[in-house]
């Protein structure tokens, strides 16, 4: 799309592309659906995707990728990593324990526990493992940068589970 405004060209090609991914997405091919929700989920950060869609889509491929869309949408909606975890599909549940940190960071503590806790006693060993390494990964950045982590404590208000202000030693 041209027009006298970048801004504006950029908007009308995000939406063309939102139109063109819903249309792809009801696709019979299933390569071409996953595509399409690819698509879908990038743009999910700039324009209005509707991420419970992608989330109920008939293949788990597809709806794995629903994660990436919340991550990028900041969080909304904010219910969708409990579906997501709750899915069928090892797959959709392992996509959900890889964003563990982001969901913690997302929604909070108090919102993530039971969603984490629910991957935590999940039947396969594949998303129990990713969820371990998606949040001992954050606790080792927390080592490295303590005083970004303390300004996520300060925006959450508490310490992730297991961790406890460190005493600084003179």
């Amino acid at each position: 799309a041209v027009t006298d405004d970048p801004a504006h060209a950029d908007a009308e090609l995000a939406m063309d592309m939102l139109l063109l991914g819903e249309t792809m997405l009801r696709s019979d091919d299933d390569a071409e659906a996953t595509t399409a929700g690819d698509g879908l989920a990038v743009l999910s950060g700039l324009g209005p995707v509707d991420l419970h869609r992608l989330a109920a889509h008939r293949l788990p491929s597809v709806r794995a990728i629903a994660i990436h869309g919340w991550a990028d949408a900041e969080g909304q909606p904010p219910g969708l990593p409990a579906q997501l975890a709750a899915d069928p599909s090892a797959l959709v549940r392992r996509r959900v324990a890889q964003f563990a940190s982001t969901v913690l960071t997302r929604l909070g503590p108090a919102a993530a526990e039971p969603i984490l806790e629910q991957l935590r006693a999940d039947r396969a060993w594949s998303v129990r493992y990713h969820l371990t390494r998606s949040l001992s990964r954050q606790v080792a950045a927390e080592r490295r940068h303590p005083r970004e982590h303390g300004q996520m404590v300060a925006a959450t208000g508490s310490w992730p589970a297991g961790e406890a202000p460190r005493q600084e030693r003179n």
